[in-house]
């Protein structure tokens, strides 16, 4: 499983925030939160996944503003 290896999709990050997953994908384009394209979209829907590190940075960054 991806999230096993440091990977979260984004309909994860969306669930673990309570916020819609356009939202999760807007931070992702605004460059607010860093992710990776995996090129094509996967049986989801989803295309890209956010490391756990940078899910992390993300929180850290959230809570200090």
């Amino acid at each position: 499983m991806e999230q096993e290896r440091g990977m979260m999709t984004t309909k994860q990050v969306a669930e673990e925030l309570n916020v819609h997953i356009k939202t999760v994908r807007r931070w992702i384009n605004s460059g607010k939160i860093e992710a990776v394209n995996i090129g094509s979209e996967d049986m989801y829907g989803q295309r890209y996944r956010i490391p756990r590190q940078e899910f992390e940075k993300f929180l850290r960054q959230r809570k200090n503003k």
